[in-house]
């Protein structure tokens, strides 16, 4: 191919070359050039523009391991790659509190985050919601089937375990212990865990009289041949709104509208679709003031913990 182009372009310097070649195959190897030319500009044009756009920060809470959260949300990167037309990098931190700094410092161009870490950077950061999931999250006193336990207050002098101090589920689960009659800051001890499950694990083993987790860790993790003994729940939490999306101030309306739109729109789209089933969580919908006013509770102990 490049000899053909290269005798074409030798043209009338080098006549003696091409004066066999009929008049009609000139046109052909002329119309070949300019394709060929044509192809590799619009190759070069598309490389550049894709180099110039920027990549989409995603947050995501650190709530999983990291092998379970590439697992789990691949299907939300590959959907928005699709919809938003751009390159989606996760980031995530090792702990909580670490998250919600660099929320808070807008690490992120979108995250999301548990509901009253939500709340607590609407409030403090100015950061503008977007969704949430449409399910309901319910935190769990859980304790071993044969426990002599039957209300909260048997629960007094006795040692809970609970996931991050930080989590929605443990601050869920302690309002719930405080609210049925447990004063956790004199008639209990409560031991936080670097994990959602490892407190049902330790309950099982008998390394504490009951634990706190979420309904729907406690519906998977119970049915698990690997705890030492059966469990059962104490108590059930009121439900507070679900994990939701946020943005920070920095992002442009324009970015954050597509975002919104992205989001709400997923039940819609084949891998939106996909990535939703896969987990518990419902589908994505519009946050309202009364899912923030649920957390008010929730909010006043995450400002105590963070200082």
């Amino acid at each position: 191919m490049n000899k053909i182009i290269a005798l074409f372009l030798a043209g009338k310097k080098n006549k003696k070359h091409i004066s066999n070649i009929s008049p009609a195959f000139q046109k052909t190897i002329f119309l070949l050039f300019l394709y060929v030319a044509f192809s590799c500009n619009v190759i070069a044009a598309e490389k550049n523009h894709t180099a110039k756009i920027k990549p989409l920060n995603l947050g995501l809470i650190p709530h999983l391991s990291s092998n379970l959260m590439i697992k789990k949300y691949s299907n939300l990167i590959n959907y928005l790659e699709e919809v938003l037309h751009r390159p989606v990098t996760i980031n995530t931190a090792p702990n909580f509190k670490t998250y919600v700094q660099r929320s808070s410092e807008g690490k992120f161009d979108l995250y999301m985050t548990a509901p009253h870490m939500a709340v607590y950077h609407e409030k403090h950061d100015q950061h503008i919601r977007l969704a949430k999931f449409s399910n309901n999250l319910h935190a769990v006193i859980a304790v071993t089937k044969d426990s002599p336990y039957k209300n909260i207050t048997d629960l007094k002098g006795k040692t809970i375990t609970a996931p991050d101090a930080l989590a929605a589920n443990t601050i869920n689960g302690e309002l719930t212990l405080i609210n049925n009659g447990l004063d956790i800051e004199k008639e209990a001890a409560i031991n936080y865990t670097t994990s959602n499950n490892n407190p049902l694990v330790l309950l099982s083993e008998n390394k504490a009289d009951a634990a706190i987790t979420g309904l729907p860790g406690f519906k998977i993790v119970s049915r698990n041949s690997r705890l030492k003994q059966p469990l059962r729940i104490l108590k059930t939490s009121e439900p507070i709104p679900h994990m939701m999306f946020m943005s920070p101030p920095r992002v442009s309306p324009a970015d954050r509208e597509a975002f919104k739109k992205a989001l709400l729109n997923m039940p819609d789209n084949k891998t939106g679709n996909a990535f939703l089933s896969g987990l518990p969580f419902g589908h994505p919908v519009e946050v309202t003031d009364k899912d923030l006013q649920q957390l008010a509770d929730m909010l006043k102990t995450l400002e105590q913990r963070l200082k």
